[in-house]
């Protein structure tokens, strides 16, 4: 199959990494000819997405077309070039414009009477502050009492903020996918964030009771009901007491989890969503039972960090390594110094093992180039 990936950032980088697992051929499209996934794919073209003549030979040249991007002006075009090539385009309008206003998901919420954390000013602080339109940890703040969230709104400029009572506890992923009436839930994934919030790391399967999964599944369910997103989305919540509450939903490709999925399982949504849209059925199932941790880390000559994903985000073309300082895979723009960042993929038959091939490949690192590891 040859599959068209619109954005070759971070959506980018998870979209072509699986379409090749998937074995297709992989053409990405992008602007920005360093981007961080161009390196990736099979073909690259440099163009914008607005191009009518450009892209609608692209679309022409695909059996079906993945967007990796967030930007709704740019997903309605790619849906106007399906609709006239006949190709088929992964993305669910319907379903994105819900979920990328956190406004239109808290009313479907409560619609839906799924717990969601107390809001301001009826909750106490701490509180965390996240902007409607933006989704991961972009403008992400905790503010622990007035003064430091008056400072915080100062920031906002034109973005509607959503203040909420913070929360502590683990937190989970699970990502829906449906095709042509067939809803599946791959996976329960753990996400630890770093201090700015943004994840830096994924453990796939998550670790988390019969109760939470129950409640992860009813959420899930509920969800798909409501939505219908034909396509893929992702829903991330905190384990509070032992109550799951819903932060966010996302329905476009995600990133990092459906990697550490597909190594935990063998189970590939890109390949699935692909299969499903094109010919009207796929055979892609879970082959494995594995536990991956999954993390990115920042090496200079001051250390090495695990750090969120957006790190990854200017860091260049990247490439895949296997064997990478005993990592089962990495993918980055590594070429031989100490400065490097790197998608890291550790998978054994437990949790702890594959995290201490982590413990055990930062220790190389650090030896390599007599560096210290400055956070785990």
């Amino acid at each position: 199959m040859n599959i068209l990936i619109i954005g070759c950032r971070l959506q980018g980088v998870e979209a072509v990494y699986l379409a090749k697992k998937a074995g297709f051929f992989t053409t990405a499209v992008d602007r920005d000819e360093n981007a961080c996934a161009v390196g990736l794919a099979d073909r690259f073209v440099r163009c914008d997405f607005f191009d009518s003549e450009i892209m609608t030979k692209l679309f022409m040249e695909n059996d079906a077309v993945l967007p990796a991007v967030e930007n709704m002006e740019v997903c309605e075009k790619l849906l106007q070039y399906g609709k006239i090539t006949d190709t088929p385009v992964i993305f669910d309008k319907r379903a994105y414009a819900v979920s990328s206003s956190k406004l239109c998901s808290d009313r479907l919420f409560g619609t839906l009477k799924i717990p969601v954390p107390q809001k301001y000013p009826e909750c106490g602080f701490p509180v965390i502050i996240k902007p409607d339109d933006l989704s991961g940890s972009k403008m992400v703040f905790k503010a622990e009492n007035k003064t430091e969230l008056e400072n915080v709104l100062e920031k906002y400029g034109g973005h509607t903020p959503i203040i909420g009572e913070y929360l502590s506890g683990k937190s989970y992923s699970l990502e829906v996918l449906r095709a042509n009436g067939k809803t599946i839930f791959p996976m329960i994934t753990e996400v630890v964030v770093d201090k700015n919030y943004d994840c830096k790391e994924i453990i796939a399967p998550a670790e988390i009771s019969e109760n939470e999964t129950a409640q992860m599944m009813k959420i899930a369910e509920k969800l798909d009901s409501a939505l219908h997103c034909e396509g893929i989305f992702d829903i991330e919540v905190i384990s509070h007491n032992g109550v799951l509450k819903i932060l966010e939903i996302d329905a476009r490709l995600p990133s990092q989890t459906p990697i550490s999925v597909y190594h935990a399982s063998g189970f590939n949504m890109v390949k699935w969503l692909a299969e499903m849209k094109v010919f009207g059925s796929s055979d892609e199932t879970q082959i494995r039972s594995k536990f991956c941790c999954y993390c990115q880390i920042k090496s200079t000559s001051r250390g090495i960090e695990i750090l969120g994903e957006h790190i990854m985000s200017d860091c260049g073309k990247l490439h895949i390594i296997n064997g990478f300082f005993g990592a089962d895979e990495a993918v980055s723009n590594y070429r031989g110094t100490s400065d490097f960042c790197a998608i890291m993929i550790f998978f054994a038959d437990s949790i702890s093992e594959a995290e201490n091939k982590r413990i055990r490949s930062l220790k190389l690192i650090s030896e390599k180039f007599n560096i210290p590891v400055i956070s785990d």
